[in-house]
């Protein structure tokens, strides 16, 4: 039972105030009881928002501590920011080149479009060479792309390389320019495409001594490497054979003897190809190391170096007038230099994968490419354009050329197939399965009346066009690797990678 006090209100008289025998005063003893709590009258008050029910184990002590830690949070906030202050976001310019590019193209105006497309494309391969070198380059060479000196403050040299590398590839597929090293050494010009080839008359000889059954044999070996023959190349004139080898270097003989003439050395890899100018005087390689070499023979020494391609250099052909030379590459591109101006004077993109042999038409400026994306394709030296593609190989195409008329195309794959194709029909004529080892060379004699190929299996195959008849010469004893006629069309002259140079008549 709970005791109180508690004072009465009204006009009533306060009672007199009472004594208990302990000594206690007090005014008016109530008593209350569990049915005396209905007479009080409760207010309810309103919950506030901000307070919540603590629930579980959280207390006072626990939620102090966490606005503490969230205070102190707040605080780092505040100074990270007074010490990083909000950059403005930078606004790259309007791409205005595709438009460019659109509008030219809807008007018609395709020379115009060529023009724009070279000059567009020798700005950024200015600038690539420009962040390659770790210089700087004119702000204004690209649509929205900063100087060299303000991408080093902002970001890796490296993605600004790839940025600029990217931006070349993708707005320009076809060619492009590269602007000249030297003001007084003057680009060549192309010759005119009306010209008559004087070897046409080769075309009449008909090859009996290689169309007799079993007369075709080998008469001559030649250890010219340690290392595999990866080359071959004749003088346009005279007896001379230069052999390109895994060895990286080049060596000249002559032939059917084999004394050794020359050597050449200055390579950093495996050379892949030759070929010899057009006088004779010079040649031409390629190699592992990516770089074409000019030799000059009056000069005992290597001339020109060329440097531009990003992958293994697989080819080269000389144009006629030898002021160019093309050269292929597993960058899947094509490059044509110009040997006076010393610079490259296009580049011919199309493939869309390695590029594996490359031929100049005699006496023309039309170039002819097989590469690893199964086709072939003629192009226009003097524009970089693509002219013809054609398409039927199904594996990659490892060398094509032209008979001397230049009216059709042979060409070889990786399982073997040989093709003939017809150039003014762009169409295929015929398919010969000589597989299923990979053919690595393919060439016409001089009548069009054979195509001899390097087979992989060691082998020289020989097929005769008026029959149809397939024959295999064997006595490498490795891949045969490079074949080449003579002038007359006499014989036969293979590399293997077993090292040696073998004369077939």
């Amino acid at each position: 039972m709970a005791t109180g006090t508690r004072a009465t209100g009204g006009d009533q008289q306060p009672p007199a105030m009472s004594e208990e025998e302990d000594g206690t005063f007090y005014l008016q003893q109530v008593t209350i009881t569990e049915e005396s709590e209905g007479d009080y009258q409760y207010e309810e008050v309103p919950a506030d928002d901000d307070i919540s029910i603590l629930e579980g184990d959280e207390s006072l002590e626990n939620i102090v501590k966490t606005i503490e830690q969230q205070n102190e949070d707040l605080k780092a906030v505040a100074q990270e920011v007074d010490l990083f202050p909000a950059r403005p976001v930078s606004q790259r310019p309007e791409v205005v080149d595709d438009f460019l590019r659109n509008f030219l193209i809807a008007m018609g105006m395709m020379k115009t479009l060529d023009c724009f497309q070279t000059e567009w494309v020798s700005g950024l391969q200015a600038a690539l060479r420009a962040i390659e070198c770790g210089c700087d380059f004119p702000v204004a060479m690209t649509s929205g792309y900063k100087g060299h000196s303000e991408c080093r403050k902002d970001g890796p040299r490296q993605r600004a390389l790839a940025e600029a590398r990217a931006i070349a590839e993708t707005k320009e597929e076809r060619h492009h320019c590269d602007p000249p090293p030297d003001s007084t050494k003057r680009d060549s010009e192309f010759p005119i495409d009306t010209r008559v080839n004087p070897y046409l008359a080769q075309m009449k000889g008909s090859p009996s001594n290689l169309l007799r059954s079993g007369g075709c044999k080998m008469t001559k070996t030649l250890k010219v490497h340690e290392l595999a023959v990866s080359c071959l190349a004749l003088h346009p004139r005279k007896q001379i054979l230069v052999t390109g080898s895994d060895e990286r270097l080049w060596k000249m003989w002559s032939i059917p003897d084999g004394d050794i003439i020359m050597t050449g050395e200055g390579h950093g890899d495996w050379l892949s190809g030759c070929c010899f100018h057009p006088s004779g005087n010079m040649l031409a390689t390629t190699s592992g190391d990516k770089t074409v070499k000019i030799w000059d023979f009056a000069k005992v020494e290597c001339v020109f170096t060329f440097t531009g391609h990003l992958h293994v250099v697989w080819g080269c052909s000389w144009h006629t007038c030898g002021d160019f030379i093309a050269s292929c590459s597993m960058d899947n591109a094509v490059k044509i230099w110009d040997i006076n101006s010393q610079r490259c004077r296009q580049t011919l993109r199309g493939h869309v994968d390695s590029v594996n042999s490359v031929q100049f038409l005699p006496f023309s400026n039309t170039l002819l490419t097989s590469a690893a994306d199964k086709t072939l394709s003629l192009w226009d030296a003097r524009t970089g354009l693509c002219a013809q593609t054609f398409f039927g190989h199904l594996h990659s195409c490892n060398d094509a050329t032209f008979n001397l008329k230049g009216d059709t195309i042979v060409s070889c794959d990786s399982y073997g197939i040989l093709k003939l194709w017809d150039v003014r029909k762009v169409s295929l004529m015929l398919s010969v399965d000589a597989g299923p080892h990979p053919g690595n060379q393919v060439i016409f004699h001089p009548s069009a009346h054979l195509v001899v190929m390097a087979s992989n299996d060691g082998t020289v195959k020989i097929l005769d066009l008026p029959s149809g008849q397939l024959h295999s010469l064997a006595g490498h004893e490795d891949a045969v690797q490079c074949v080449r006629f003579d002038h007359k069309g006499e014989y036969v002259v293979s590399g293997g990678s077993d090292g040696t140079v073998r004369l077939w008549t």
